[in-house]
């Protein structure tokens, strides 16, 4: 972080937000159907305060649920495993997901991963 503001200080007045990406995580599920992803995702960053948060590139939509399962909390984490924990909570919510939801969407592209 400090880099980008002795490269852009004569430039910007003010930071807003800043981000730097600390993991990528791709992985297959042993559940998945031949008509979904290869694989799932994690993209963990680290905020200007040292504070972690997660994007996935899928999100769960199981057939007793209107619309996918989206959190809204995925920032504000201490720690990377704090982050890991909460998307794999996301990635497979608990008393949504079901390995044998034969009418689920399951897991619907992320567009902005």
């Amino acid at each position: 972080m400090d880099e980008f503001k002795q490269a852009f200080a004569d430039r910007i007045s003010e930071i807003t937000v800043a981000f730097v990406k600390v993991a990528e995580y791709r992985f297959k599920h042993e559940n998945l159907r031949i008509n979904e992803p290869p694989e799932l995702g994690i993209k963990v960053y680290k905020d200007w305060d040292g504070q972690f948060t997660y994007t996935l590139s899928h999100h769960y939509h199981g057939s007793s649920q209107s619309a996918p399962y989206m959190s809204s909390k995925t920032g504000g984490f201490n720690t990377l495993k704090e982050a890991l924990e909460k998307a794999k909570n996301d990635l497979f919510p608990c008393g949504h997901y079901s390995a044998s939801d034969t009418k689920a969407d399951r897991w619907v592209k992320n567009p902005d991963f």
